[in-house]
């Protein structure tokens, strides 16, 4: 009897661990799942900050390219302001060489006439 007694109570221990088994198992799934459920929401968060980056990347390359248009504008403005007061300057200077030299030319008569008096 002792044997079956002991029998009997190493069948019981294993039928409590058997049974203790799945329960142990469906808190373990529980605490597994609490996990995954806690990973899925970090992994939404951070899509959605990547999203929002993303966003503000686009948004910023958008800036960046109507501000380079507005600079490449300004540049050729610059540029045709600079051609035209260049141009203006060679104007200028062309006059004050023709009223030189004619100015030039009006005292040399001068000379020429008062000799000529003479």
């Amino acid at each position: 009897m002792k044997k079956r007694d002991g029998t009997q109570i190493t069948f019981q221990k294993s039928k409590k661990r058997i049974l203790l088994k799945p329960d142990k198992l469906n808190q373990e799934l529980e605490k597994k799942d609490e996990e995954i459920t806690s990973l899925k929401r970090m992994l939404d968060q951070k899509e959605l900050e990547l999203s929002q980056m993303k966003e503000q990347v686009q948004y910023k390359n958008q800036q960046l390219a109507s501000k380079e248009m507005e600079m490449e504008a300004y540049k050729n403005i610059t540029e045709d302001k600079i051609i035209k007061l260049e141009a203006k300057i060679k104007e200028l200077e062309a006059k004050l060489r023709s009223h030189s030299l004619v100015k030039q030319g009006r005292i040399g008569r001068r000379k020429n006439l008062t000799k000529k008096k003479k």
